[in-house]
């Protein structure tokens, strides 16, 4: 746990946090390990992924037991919940690293809690 506390603290000194260009292409990108999920918001400029905000959530005991599949959607959700405000006025696409939930439509919940 002291890593992960070390990273988030060192993450926003050594990224540059850009400002949002009216036509750049957004993104949100996120992840899922066992201990925590998190996520990017991102633009696209002159082919490079520029960041321009950062959200992290450290996963309570229950979460932990979480499947593979609903961890992934609920970093999802908690990325879709974060990014609201930006998301509520432009469109974004979510990149993330599991197949797994691009089947989120043909596939039920198996965790009642997301």
């Amino acid at each position: 746990m002291a890593v992960f506390k070390n990273s988030k603290e060192l993450l926003p000194k050594a990224m540059m946090v850009a400002y949002l260009r009216a036509k750049a292409l957004t993104a949100i990108t996120v992840n899922a390990s066992g201990m925590a999920t998190a996520g990017v918001l991102e633009q696209l400029v002159n082919n490079n992924w520029q960041p321009l905000a950062f959200f992290s959530h450290q996963l309570r005991a229950s979460e932990q037991k979480f499947s593979v599949f609903d961890w992934e959607v609920f970093t999802l959700y908690l990325a879709i919940q974060h990014f609201c405000y930006f998301l509520q006025s432009h469109g974004s696409t979510i990149f993330t690293d599991h197949k797994t939930p691009k089947h989120l439509t043909h596939s039920q919940l198996t965790n009642s809690a997301i």
